[in-house]
């Protein structure tokens, strides 16, 4: 529309001069303007549909493979609501591996989640030793 307009004003100012070649020259600026904007438009389009996102606001390019670690000590009451909240996740289960490092826990819950990776393999757990306190 602003190409439109300048084109406009630049042929009414070819038309209103009295020199012929001041005239051609101001049409030739006038139209190497507007094939430029268009040029340009074009261009950012091709650009945009080329590396642009879909309505997700993801590209077409293929999820990575992603490893959770999840530090756990004593914490057996919650262990499995954690767990369910990162199930729920939007990404690919194939793509989604979960691995729950428990530092020596009295109160069961490396076997909570042992017993979970047995119900979904995407499940692992790693087990320490309890920490030697020092004193003194």
């Amino acid at each position: 529309m602003i190409a439109a307009i300048v084109l406009s004003v630049v042929l009414f100012m070819a038309w209103a001069a009295d020199d012929a070649l001041l005239a051609v020259e101001l049409v030739a600026w006038a139209a190497m303007l507007f094939l430029s904007l268009v040029t340009f438009r074009r261009a950012v389009l091709t650009l945009a549909a080329v590396f642009g996102r879909d309505k997700k606001g993801r590209n077409d390019a293929p999820e990575p493979n992603v490893l959770v670690l999840i530090p756990a000590r004593d914490e057996a009451d919650v262990i499995l609501s954690c767990l369910d909240s990162v199930r729920r996740l939007d990404w690919p289960a194939e793509k989604l591996r979960v691995v729950v490092i428990d530092d020596g826990s009295g109160d069961g819950t490396g076997a909570v989640v042992a017993s979970e990776s047995e119900r979904d393999a995407r499940i692992r757990v790693l087990r320490r030793s309890a920490p030697r306190r020092r004193f003194g």
